[in-house]
């Protein structure tokens, strides 16, 4: 079984139309066909009903348990896929806020102390955008500005350091006069 074939079926499930699927991939629209009667093949059932007087299909039930598990398996192997990538990298993607990469140069101010991100590709970005990097695999590591501790079962999180922040504003603003803000 070919993983592209997974990804044919999928993409046609999905758009409900071999030349949109076909435009998508780069591909002519018989390779779609293909695909989908080696998958067939493969697992010696249909998969797909055609109605022709309305140029429509739906999946059979074997097709149906089919989608089920890609929608499983593309996923674990596009992660697969992208971990393989980093073990093979030269350096770590690495996520830093710029708020927490000032404070993080201000703090190594030796130049040995450098030598250490000879082998990072920095991904600059706010904490919500290196979050959702790091849930989609896409990078390594992130420095992360948090209010509360992450609860992910796919990360580990550790605690660098703890600041406090503070809001800076005129004498003038309605919040000037009240003794601590909370984010809620």
């Amino acid at each position: 079984m070919n993983l592209k074939d997974l990804q044919y079926f999928y993409d046609l499930c999905q758009l409900q139309s071999y030349t949109e699927v076909a435009k998508q991939h780069k591909v002519s629209q018989p390779s779609i066909s293909y695909a989908i009667k080696r998958l067939e093949e493969s697992f010696n059932c249909k998969l797909i009903h055609h109605d022709p007087s309305h140029r429509s299909f739906k999946l059979t039930p074997q097709g149906q348990i089919l989608l089920k598990h890609t929608e499983l398996i593309l996923p674990e192997v596009i992660s697969t896929r992208k971990e393989i990538n980093r073990s093979l990298a030269q350096y770590s993607t690495v996520g830093f806020p710029p708020i927490i990469i000032q404070y993080l140069f201000a703090a190594l101010n030796e130049k040995d102390k450098f030598d250490f991100l000879k082998k990072i590709r920095p991904i600059r970005g706010g904490s919500v955008e290196l979050l959702n990097l790091l849930l989609k695999g896409d990078l390594n590591a992130s420095l992360l500005g948090l209010i509360e501790p992450l609860n992910y079962p796919s990360i580990e999180t550790h605690e660098l350091f703890h600041k406090e922040l503070y809001v800076v504003l005129s004498k003038n603003h309605p919040f000037a006069t009240v003794p601590s803000l909370a984010f809620e």
